[in-house]
C-alpha cells in the first residue's frame, strides 16, 4: 500500500503524490499527481496496461476499422457533393 502523505520523486524536483489506488485481479493501478484531484475522464482509460497484448491487439485493430468506416463514409458523402457541384 503507498502512503499518500510521503511523497515520491522521479527527478529530484517534483514532488508526486498517490491520489488513488485501484485493485484489479491481475494487479493494481496507483495514481500519481501533483493536483489535488485525479482526473477520471472517459477519453483517458485506465487499466490499459494489465489486459494481454492478444486483447490489447484486438481492441486498437476494431478501432482502427471504426474510424477508417467513419472517414469512408465522411468522404463518399463529400465526393458526391463535388460530383453534384461539377456536374452542372
Amino acid at each position: 500500500m503507498v502512503d499518500a502523505a510521503q511523497p515520491i520523486s522521479w527527478d529530484n524536483q517534483d514532488d508526486w503524490y498517490a491520489q488513488e489506488e485501484t485493485i484489479f485481479e491481475r494487479g493494481r493501478i496507483h495514481y500519481y499527481s501533483k493536483n489535488t484531484e485525479v482526473c477520471n475522464s472517459w477519453v483517458i482509460v485506465p487499466g490499459t496496461a494489465i489486459l494481454s497484448r492478444g486483447a490489447l491487439g484486438i481492441a486498437y485493430c476494431l478501432t482502427l476499422i471504426y474510424l477508417f468506416m467513419g472517414i469512408a463514409i465522411v468522404s463518399d458523402i463529400f465526393m458526391l457533393a463535388i460530383e453534384t457541384i461539377t456536374s452542372k
